[in-house]
């Protein structure tokens, strides 16, 4: 580990400081990161939802025209 390097202790602690600080920061995107990806799968779905409704629509002029 990098700490394994250096003897000094002010040195250890401000490494521990930077890479408790770089956790933090990963923790404190990764739930972000799962709420994003559920809002992009909950849009596709309606949007998914919607093309398919709007298909069997056109479908229906379509045959409404023909007969």
């Amino acid at each position: 580990m990098f700490t394994d390097y250096s003897t000094d202790d002010k040195i250890k602690l401000q490494a521990f400081a930077q890479l408790n600080k770089g956790y933090k920061f990963k923790m404190d995107l990764t739930p972000n990161g799962v709420v994003v990806t559920d809002a992009i799968d909950c849009d596709q779905s309606k949007m998914d939802y919607l093309n398919k409704t709007e298909k069997e629509l056109l479908q229906e002029i379509k045959k409404d025209r023909e007969e």
